[in-house]
Protein backbone atom coordinates (compact mmCIF):
# COMPACT_ATOMS: atom_id res chain seq x y z
CA UNK A 1 0.00 0.00 0.00
CA UNK A 2 1.22 3.33 -0.65
CA UNK A 3 1.64 6.40 1.41
CA UNK A 4 -0.99 8.06 -0.74
CA UNK A 5 -3.20 4.89 -0.02
CA UNK A 6 -2.13 4.24 3.68
CA UNK A 7 -2.92 8.13 4.63
CA UNK A 8 -6.78 8.06 2.95
CA UNK A 9 -7.11 4.23 4.96
CA UNK A 10 -6.22 5.65 7.97
CA UNK A 11 -8.60 8.23 8.24
CA UNK A 12 -11.38 5.46 7.07
CA UNK A 13 -10.47 3.11 9.91
CA UNK A 14 -9.04 5.19 13.10
CA UNK A 15 -11.77 8.18 12.15
CA UNK A 16 -9.48 10.05 15.26
CA UNK A 17 -8.14 13.43 15.30
CA UNK A 18 -4.66 11.60 15.35
CA UNK A 19 -5.32 10.00 12.12
CA UNK A 20 -6.32 13.83 10.68
CA UNK A 21 -2.75 15.31 12.00
CA UNK A 22 -0.96 12.30 10.12
CA UNK A 23 -2.82 12.53 7.35
CA UNK A 24 -2.21 16.23 7.08
CA UNK A 25 1.64 16.22 7.85
CA UNK A 26 1.67 13.19 4.63
CA UNK A 27 -0.34 15.86 2.68
CA UNK A 28 2.00 18.94 3.64
CA UNK A 29 5.20 16.68 2.30
CA UNK A 30 3.45 16.30 -1.18
CA UNK A 31 5.17 18.22 -3.84
CA UNK A 32 3.81 20.85 -6.79
CA UNK A 33 1.93 18.58 -9.15
CA UNK A 34 1.32 15.74 -5.66
CA UNK A 35 -1.84 14.13 -5.96
CA UNK A 36 -3.68 13.21 -2.58
CA UNK A 37 -6.30 10.57 -2.67
CA UNK A 38 -9.11 10.49 0.79
CA UNK A 39 -11.56 8.30 1.66
CA UNK A 40 -13.56 8.29 5.27
CA UNK A 41 -14.06 11.90 4.94
CA UNK A 42 -17.84 13.47 4.54
CA UNK A 43 -20.03 16.55 4.50
CA UNK A 44 -17.74 19.80 5.65
CA UNK A 45 -15.36 17.56 6.97
CA UNK A 46 -13.40 17.59 3.71
CA UNK A 47 -13.38 21.44 3.10
CA UNK A 48 -12.33 21.98 7.01
CA UNK A 49 -9.19 18.85 5.82
CA UNK A 50 -8.63 21.23 2.78
CA UNK A 51 -8.56 24.40 4.05
CA UNK A 52 -5.99 23.04 7.06
CA UNK A 53 -3.74 21.55 4.10
CA UNK A 54 -3.94 24.79 2.05
CA UNK A 55 -2.95 26.60 5.49
CA UNK A 56 -0.03 24.07 6.16
CA UNK A 57 1.30 24.46 2.65
CA UNK A 58 0.68 28.35 1.83
CA UNK A 59 0.32 27.09 -1.86
CA UNK A 60 -2.87 26.97 -4.06
CA UNK A 61 -4.61 23.81 -3.67
CA UNK A 62 -6.89 22.59 -6.72
CA UNK A 63 -9.45 20.49 -5.61
CA UNK A 64 -11.53 18.62 -8.29
CA UNK A 65 -14.64 17.26 -7.94
CA UNK A 66 -17.89 14.79 -10.06
CA UNK A 67 -20.10 17.51 -10.87
CA UNK A 68 -21.01 21.26 -10.93
CA UNK A 69 -23.40 20.81 -7.87
CA UNK A 70 -20.22 19.37 -6.45
CA UNK A 71 -18.24 22.23 -6.93
CA UNK A 72 -20.80 24.87 -5.92
CA UNK A 73 -21.41 22.89 -2.34
CA UNK A 74 -17.70 22.58 -1.43
CA UNK A 75 -16.85 26.21 -2.34
CA UNK A 76 -19.40 27.27 0.13
CA UNK A 77 -18.15 24.98 3.26
CA UNK A 78 -14.05 26.41 1.85
CA UNK A 79 -15.42 29.73 2.16
CA UNK A 80 -16.42 29.17 5.67
CA UNK A 81 -13.23 28.02 6.96
CA UNK A 82 -10.80 30.27 4.60
CA UNK A 83 -13.27 32.64 3.84
CA UNK A 84 -14.64 33.57 0.53
CA UNK A 85 -11.97 35.81 -1.06
CA UNK A 86 -9.27 32.51 -0.68
CA UNK A 87 -11.51 30.64 -2.77
CA UNK A 88 -11.97 30.50 -6.53
CA UNK A 89 -14.60 27.81 -8.34
CA UNK A 90 -13.32 26.97 -11.93
CA UNK A 91 -16.75 27.70 -13.43
CA UNK A 92 -17.90 25.54 -16.53
CA UNK A 93 -18.55 27.87 -19.76
CA UNK A 94 -22.17 26.90 -19.58
CA UNK A 95 -22.08 26.47 -23.54
CA UNK A 96 -20.79 23.97 -25.96
CA UNK A 97 -17.91 24.47 -27.71
CA UNK A 98 -19.59 23.91 -31.41
CA UNK A 99 -21.89 26.82 -30.21
CA UNK A 100 -21.93 30.02 -31.66
CA UNK A 101 -22.12 31.95 -28.84
CA UNK A 102 -19.17 32.41 -26.24
CA UNK A 103 -19.03 32.05 -22.64
CA UNK A 104 -20.63 35.08 -20.24
CA UNK A 105 -17.98 37.46 -19.66
CA UNK A 106 -18.11 36.89 -15.89
CA UNK A 107 -17.40 32.92 -16.64
CA UNK A 108 -14.15 33.93 -18.21
CA UNK A 109 -13.49 36.38 -15.88
CA UNK A 110 -14.15 33.92 -13.23
CA UNK A 111 -12.05 31.04 -15.00
CA UNK A 112 -8.92 33.57 -15.57
CA UNK A 113 -8.60 34.56 -11.82
CA UNK A 114 -8.96 30.57 -11.09
CA UNK A 115 -6.15 29.75 -13.58
CA UNK A 116 -3.28 32.99 -12.34
CA UNK A 117 -4.24 31.18 -9.05
CA UNK A 118 -2.11 27.59 -10.41
CA UNK A 119 0.11 29.39 -12.36
CA UNK A 120 1.58 30.79 -9.33
CA UNK A 121 -0.34 34.05 -9.19
CA UNK A 122 -2.30 33.49 -5.69
CA UNK A 123 -5.15 33.95 -3.99
CA UNK A 124 -5.41 37.47 -2.16
CA UNK A 125 -8.05 38.27 0.25
CA UNK A 126 -10.27 36.08 2.81
CA UNK A 127 -10.48 35.58 6.28
CA UNK A 128 -8.39 33.00 8.88
CA UNK A 129 -9.59 29.48 8.46
CA UNK A 130 -10.46 28.03 12.42
CA UNK A 131 -7.64 27.38 14.54
CA UNK A 132 -5.50 30.25 13.02
CA UNK A 133 -4.46 28.82 10.14
CA UNK A 134 -3.26 31.08 7.45
CA UNK A 135 -1.66 30.04 4.08
CA UNK A 136 -2.85 29.29 0.55
CA UNK A 137 -5.89 29.04 -1.24
CA UNK A 138 -8.14 26.63 -3.02
CA UNK A 139 -9.38 26.37 -6.35
CA UNK A 140 -12.30 24.47 -7.22
CA UNK A 141 -13.41 22.64 -10.52
CA UNK A 142 -15.68 19.79 -11.78
CA UNK A 143 -14.35 17.07 -14.03
CA UNK A 144 -17.63 16.69 -15.76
Amino acid sequence: MSDREKSGAALKEEGGSLAMEEALGEASDLGPGGRLDLAGLYGASRAWFLSRLAGATARTVLAVLPTDEDVEEFSRDLAFFLGPGRVKPFPGTETLPFEPFPPHPEVLSARVEALHALAGGGIAGGGIAGGGIAGGGVVVASAA
